[in-house]
């Protein structure tokens, strides 16, 4: 109880989907028993070895199980010395990649920030339930010069339509 109170023990996300709720109705999802989660740390530092700062990091599921890994993402920022925490890693996931400086997706509030870009780097398989492997997870970041930009389009210039869709959906 203790360290849960002055925040020492971090648990694991847990998703429950499928709930529907009408308006004005109460609905009891009975008991969500959270697993406790551990942490996953490194530091980040540029090609010059100097720490870099403000870099989010964040880690997912290495391996499909049940649906969107995403919902099982936890995320940090760097501190002034580089060095990053993500606690609230599910120990039943096993393996995750860890991903410093992210590449933004559209819309994303990140995507808005102003300062170096840095070219995004990955760990994968990071066994979570080997000890040593849960420290020294550190990255080089290079600065990233230029970007890609550019129109997919069908040979013939039509709309391009993606794979094993209901034909309703559109790219």
């Amino acid at each position: 109880g203790d360290d849960v109170a002055r925040g020492i023990k971090t648990y694991a996300p847990y998703v429950l989907s499928g709930i529907q709720v009408k308006e004005g109705q109460t609905t009891d999802v009975g008991i969500i028993d959270l697993k406790q989660g551990t942490s996953l740390t490194g530091q980040v530092v540029d090609v010059s070895s100097q720490p870099l700062a403000n870099i989010r990091v964040l880690a997912r599921p290495s391996l499909k199980t049940n649906g969107d890994n995403g919902s099982l993402e936890v995320e940090s920022l760097t501190d002034e010395q580089g060095r990053y925490e993500i606690q609230g890693i599910d120990r039943a996931q096993r393996y995750y990649d860890i991903i410093a400086a992210p590449r933004y997706r559209p819309g994303d509030t990140y995507a808005k920030l102003t300062g170096p870009r840095y070219a995004e780097e990955r760990r994968r398989m990071i066994d979570v339930n080997t000890a040593a492997k849960l420290t020294g997870n550190n990255f080089v970041l290079s600065l990233a010069n230029g970007a890609v930009t550019g129109k997919v389009q069908t040979v013939d210039g039509g709309v391009l339509s993606p794979p094993f869709s209901d034909g309703n959906s559109r790219a």
